[in-house]
């Protein structure tokens, strides 16, 4: 299973699970990757450059929400 975890504050998507970007600022509380919310074709919403983690046990899920918060 694929597991992804995101932020929704302000009309911005944020991912939890990206790897932060260590040339911005260590205090600045938005390090996390930004993700663009776009269309496809069909009507459905897709958010693009968003993480994903396979996980195998609920334990794997745990860690991935402990990393994320």
């Amino acid at each position: 299973m694929k597991v992804t975890f995101l932020e929704l504050y302000n009309e911005e998507v944020t991912d939890l699970l990206a790897q932060e970007d260590s040339s911005r600022s260590s205090s600045d509380d938005k390090q996390k990757k930004h993700v663009s919310l776009m269309e496809d074709g069909k009507g459905c919403v897709v958010l693009r450059g968003l993480e994903e983690e396979v996980v195998y046990s609920a334990n794997d899920i745990y860690a991935l929400l402990e990393r994320g918060s």
